[in-house]
């Protein structure tokens, strides 16, 4: 089983596109390539990985530090271990978490017996049966009381850090990180850049 990259940066592509290292090319997509498909800048290294947009153009979307996999118009991460064997070549039961309970890096047994990092989950990550999944951090906890479903708070109100949602099934989860300031705007949080 492979992450591909539309799946496994869907969490990460916000955060790019406001404003991290990697930056937009704005560049014809490689003949052939339709939008949402994806490819390497340096495949079989560490590279920047790029998405073709509705408008064909080249936009990068996340940066793989490891080796960078092309397989077709798909990429795949591979973060570490790409030397390291597994027992179940290509099977259908080849996906697991390094560490159940917590931030992980998540393996896949590959069809030439190898099992690299193909996802970095920084929630909870839970093994089950084979497959792997990834919970957003909170996951097990309850909303604080006074806060309603929907409403959000900041870790560090007025700083960077976290904003914590109430969901729809009364857990309070990390929903998105700030980079500059969280504003706690009445249990409505939201991430504001810095005045300049």
């Amino acid at each position: 089983m492979k992450f591909p990259l539309a799946a496994a940066a869907a969490a990460t592509l916000a955060s790019v596109a406001s404003g991290s290292a990697v930056a937009s090319r704005q560049a014809a997509c490689p003949a052939s390539f339709a939008p949402g498909e994806h490819w390497c800048d340096s495949p079989g290294g560490a590279g920047d990985i790029y998405v073709c947009n509705n408008e064909l153009k080249a936009v990068a979307v996340d940066h793989c530090p490891g080796r960078c996999i092309q397989d077709g118009h798909a990429t795949v991460c591979q973060y570490r271990g790409w030397d390291d064997k597994c027992d179940n070549p290509g099977g259908e039961y080849n996906v697991w978490c390094e560490k159940d309970g917590g931030p992980s890096g998540i393996r896949t047994c590959n069809k030439d017996g190898r099992q690299p990092v193909t996802y970095l989950c920084d929630g909870i990550c839970m093994s089950n049966g084979g497959h792997a999944m990834c919970l957003p951090e909170g996951a097990r906890d309850k909303c604080p009381e006074g806060v309603q479903k929907g409403q959000s708070r900041c870790d560090v109100p007025w700083g960077a850090g976290k904003i914590r949602t109430c969901t729809d099934w009364g857990t309070f989860e990390v929903t998105d990180k700030c980079k500059d300031v969280c504003d706690p705007f009445y249990n409505h949080a939201k991430c504001i850049d810095k005045l300049h």
